[in-house]
């Protein structure tokens, strides 16, 4: 009759898939083999972790909805969590707020000057409601005649003429042949 080590040494090997238990099947006891596991999945979790967390700092809001948004950094908070290191709330509502648009900057502002800290789901409801008014505005102002300016130039010849007739800027001289003047005018100082 096999020990009991024996079959739980089997047990664990026979639990493993091909990769694992390539790396595994060197140990000799079952205290051995747990030890060898231990350290393997630790070092894939630590690692897991810190590419979780880089993923967190560089995530943006861009073109995603708010909702869309939320979901991305809920997803990887519970993926890191799984990882064994649980994110402090005031951990994830820092990476929502810092995800988001400049469009976002003054409601960034007052979540960040409060004196009472603020919880990830009522970030995301107050998030939705500007989310909401900042496309009812857009959308109000995408009704609106957008203002034009039309201008018009004359030539010089025909800006010289206007002058010589009493127009805009200050016509000095005087007349001469013809009734043309070929004195200089003058623009109005500002």
């Amino acid at each position: 009759m096999a020990s009991h080590r024996t079959v739980l040494t089997q047990c664990l090997l026979s639990s493993l898939t091909k990769t694992i238990l390539a790396r595994a099947i060197a140990s000799r006891t079952c205290r051995e083999l747990w030890i060898n596991l231990e350290t393997m999945f630790t070092s894939q979790s630590q690692a897991k972790v810190f590419q979780i967390r880089h993923q967190l700092t560089n995530l943006k809001k861009g073109s995603l909805s708010i909702t869309d948004h939320y979901r991305k950094v809920r997803l990887l908070s519970d993926t890191i969590t799984a990882a064994g290191e649980p994110l402090r709330h005031s951990e994830v509502v820092s990476y929502l707020l810092n995800g988001l648009n400049s469009e976002f900057d003054t409601f960034f502002i007052s979540v960040t000057t409060r004196a009472t800290p603020i919880s990830s789901a009522e970030l995301f409801n107050l998030l939705l409601t500007l989310e909401s008014r900042i496309s009812l505005t857009s959308t109000q102002q995408g009704l609106l005649p957008t203002p034009s300016v039309n201008l018009t130039t004359n030539s010089s010849s025909q800006a010289a003429q206007g002058n010589q007739r009493g127009g805009r800027y200050g016509y000095r001289g005087g007349r001469t042949r013809g009734g043309r003047s070929f004195s200089s005018f003058q623009q109005p100082s500002p």
